[in-house]
């Protein structure tokens, strides 16, 4: 799309980094927001009730400390959390739609076209300027919305990429600190990595490297291939499927993560060379 629209060819992504962004929710914005977005009058009372006068004490060298009030943020491992967060950025993503210094990036379908300018899951959030100038705009939106939300951007580690691949970095230019993500390097984003130019070899090297450290515990356990073959389902097939919706394995990568698997269920290592040794059952008993 950016290498084709000569409206788009300066056009950017910005994955935004939020500041401890659960805890440090303003709770008084929370309450107001909810109402702002017409939750029944028996609602907001409840929510309140849930925050108020929590404590928390902290665990040092074996001694525990005096209670302290908590005063903000929302409450970790409540249901809601995630919901009454989302609730918090809607504040920003109804700014941010409704700037006119924003244009957002336009998406075009066979029925009608839709124009975007921030999207976001959970904490993660990005949005999307079609030039560097907007850049700005964007920046004074996250701190005027800072001051009441309390969730404070951290510009360091704030992710820009050029969507156009053949657009020459040193042509945009950046506010202090903040800079574009350089054309060899990934960052992770919703769990897979994204990067200008995304190696997807590359990507599926990781997520391998990662399921390594993940299952390295469980690789040091005396377990059955029962219990491996559950591990199997819940950890590694979910990781893999969720990756290769954004990144489309090449058929050796497949056959690289078919022998992981099943040297991982039937062997107990995760590796897709050759495991010297025979599993516990043939193939055709399996197949059975």
């Amino acid at each position: 799309m950016a290498n084709v629209d000569p409206s788009m060819q300066e056009v950017l992504a910005l994955l935004l980094d939020v500041r401890k962004a659960y805890d440090s929710v303003n709770r008084s914005f929370l309450y107001a927001t909810l109402v702002r977005l017409g939750f029944p009058p028996h609602y907001v009372p409840a929510v309140c009730v849930l925050h108020e006068g929590t404590n928390v004490t902290f665990l040092s060298n074996g001694s525990r400390s005096r209670r302290i009030r908590v005063t903000s943020g929302i409450r970790q491992e409540c249901p809601l959390a995630p919901l009454l967060f989302l609730f918090v950025l809607e504040a920003l993503y109804r700014r941010i739609h409704h700037s006119d210094g924003i244009r957002g990036i336009i998406l075009r379908s066979g029925q009608k076209t839709i124009t975007l300018k921030g999207a976001g899951f959970a904490d993660d959030t990005a949005c999307y300027v079609r030039t560097a100038a907007e850049v700005q705009e964007l920046m004074a939106i996250t701190r005027f919305y800072a001051q009441g939300s309390g969730l404070t951007l951290n510009e360091a580690k704030t992710v820009i990429l050029t969507l156009n691949v053949d657009w020459k970095r040193e042509l945009v230019q950046m506010p202090t600190r903040l800079t574009l993500q350089d054309e060899d390097t990934t960052d992770r984003y919703l769990g897979t990595q994204v990067g200008r130019r995304c190696n997807m070899d590359q990507v599926w090297k990781l997520a391998q490297q990662q399921l390594r450290v993940r299952l390295r515990l469980a690789l040091h356990k005396t377990m059955t291939v029962d219990q491996r073959d559950r591990l199997a389902s819940a950890i590694i097939i979910p990781k893999l499927m969720f990756i290769g919706r954004h990144a489309w394995p090449s058929s050796a990568m497949v056959v690289s993560m078919q022998r992981f698997i099943y040297n991982f269920v039937w062997h107990g290592q995760f590796t897709d060379g050759r495991v010297l040794g025979r599993p516990w059952l043939r193939k055709d008993v399996v197949a059975l």
